[in-house]
C-alpha cells in the first residue's frame, strides 16, 4: 500500500541530477574517492572513462609517468596498465570491477609472466639478464645496468662476454656493449632502442659482430685472419684462443704456422691475398719487426685498437726500418745487408 502522500521522483526528476563522492567503487584502489559524472550521464567508455576513476599513472612508486623508465618503455597512456594490471578494457563488462574496490588488494598480473608479492617483483622477463636469471626488483626501488646483467668488473655478465668486456690484457683494448648491441645501446649505459631492450630476443648486431647464427659467431672480423677469411666462434665455448687460432689456422695451409703468422697460399703480387709471411717469420719476436703497433713480441697484444681496427696495420719495430707505399716496401733495412749490399730494388709483398 503506498502511503497518502507519496511524491512520484521518476516522472520529474530533479534539477540538476546529484553526483557522489565517497563511493568506493568510484575512486583509484588506492584510496583516492571520485566525484561521480551526474546521475543519467552517458556511459562511461573505455578506454576514455578510466580516467574518470585513475589517473593516466600514479604519480607513486614506478608507474610509467614522464621521464620515468617505465614510461621509456610503455608510455604514459592507458595503454601501459595492462602490462602490470588485468585488461578490463577487453571484458564484457570494463567497469565490473569497480564493484570490489575497496574489497580486494590491488591486482598485479604481468603479461610477460611472473609475480608480485611483498612489494617485489619475482621472475619478471623485463627484470633479467636475458638468458633466464631473474632480479626481484622492489616496487619504488632503482635498478642500474648492472642490477640485472651484471658488470664487465665483476665478470657477472653472462656467457663469455667477460672475454671481450674486461680482457684488454690479452685484446688490447676491452670492447663496449655497443660493440655487439648497436641495436639496443649507443654506450656502455645508455639504451637507445627501448624495444629492443625487452622484446625477448638477444638482439645482436655491431661494427664487428657480423650476424650470429644459433649462439654461434662465423661472420666476424674479430674472428677472422685479417684478410676476409671469418673464424667460427662459439659464444659458450670454453676454448681458449691464441694467436694461430685466428691468423695461423687456415683451412688449406700453404705452410705450419710458427706464431700465427697468415699461413694461406701465397696469391702473388698486387693480390688481395699476397703472403711472403713464411719468408718473415723465424719465431714469434718477427711479428713486431712489422706490426709494431699492435704486438712488441708476438705473443701478447698492445694497448689500443690496433688489433681489430679493419686495417692492416704495418710499422717497422725491433730495430728494422722501411716504408711501405701500397704494398711496396722500399729502403728495407733487411733487404740491404745493414747497407753491406748497395742498390737493393724495391720489392713487393708475395713476389
Amino acid at each position: 500500500k503506498i502511503a497518502a502522500g507519496f511524491v512520484n521522483q521518476t516522472s520529474v526528476p530533479p534539477n540538476p541530477m546529484g553526483t557522489c563522492s565517497t563511493a568506493a567503487c568510484h575512486s583509484d584502489g588506492k584510496g583516492t574517492l571520485r566525484a561521480t559524472p551526474a546521475w543519467g550521464s552517458a556511459a562511461l567508455t573505455v578506454p576514455g572513462g578510466c580516467s574518470a576513476c585513475h589517473s593516466v599513472a600514479p604519480s607513486t612508486g614506478n608507474h610509467p609517468t614522464a621521464g620515468s623508465k617505465h614510461a621509456s618503455y610503455y608510455g604514459t597512456g592507458v595503454t601501459s596498465c595492462v602490462q602490470c594490471h588485468t585488461d578490463h578494457s577487453v571484458q564484457a563488462k570494463p567497469f565490473a570491477h569497480a564493484t570490489s574496490a575497496g574489497h580486494r588488494a590491488i591486482e598485479v598480473k604481468f603479461a610477460t609472466g611472473g609475480s608480485f608479492a611483498a612489494n617485489q617483483c619475482s621472475n619478471v622477463y623485463c627484470h633479467s639478464n636475458g638468458r633466464g636469471t631473474y632480479t626481484p626488483p622492489t616496487w619504488g626501488g632503482s635498478l642500474t645496468c648492472a642490477g640485472c646483467h651484471g658488470d664487465a668488473t665483476s665478470n657477472t655478465l653472462s656467457g663469455n662476454h667477460a672475454k671481450h668486456v674486461n680482457n684488454a690484457a690479452f685484446l688490447g683494448t676491452s670492447y663496449g656493449c655497443v660493440e655487439c648491441h648497436s641495436a639496443t645501446v649507443s654506450d656502455n649505459s645508455t639504451i637507445s632502442n627501448f624495444t629492443n631492450h625487452v622484446n625477448n630476443v638477444k638482439d645482436v648486431a655491431g661494427s664487428k659482430v657480423g650476424t650470429p647464427v644459433s649462439g654461434t659467431c662465423s661472420t666476424s672480423y674479430c674472428h677472422s685472419d685479417g684478410k676476409g677469411t671469418m673464424k667460427s666462434v662459439t659464444w659458450t665455448g670454453s676454448t681458449a684462443l691464441t694467436c694461430k687460432s685466428c691468423h695461423g689456422a687456415d683451412a688449406a695451409p700453404a705452410f705450419a704456422s710458427i706464431a700465427g703468422e697468415p699461413n694461406y697460399s701465397n696469391a702473388g703480387a698486387g693480390q688481395p691475398r699476397a703472403n711472403s709471411h713464411e719468408n718473415h717469420v723465424a719465431s714469434a719476436a718477427d711479428c713486431a719487426s712489422c706490426h709494431a703497433d699492435t704486438t712488441v713480441n708476438g705473443t701478447s697484444i698492445k694497448s689500443g685498437n690496433f688489433h681489430t681496427n679493419n686495417v692492416r696495420d704495418v710499422k717497422a719495430g725491433n730495430g728494422k726500418s722501411f716504408t711501405v707505399v701500397g704494398n711496396t716496401c722500399s729502403a728495407v733495412t733487411c733487404h740491404s745487408g745493414n747497407g753491406i749490399v748497395a742498390g737493393v730494388p724495391d720489392v713487393q709483398w708475395g713476389a
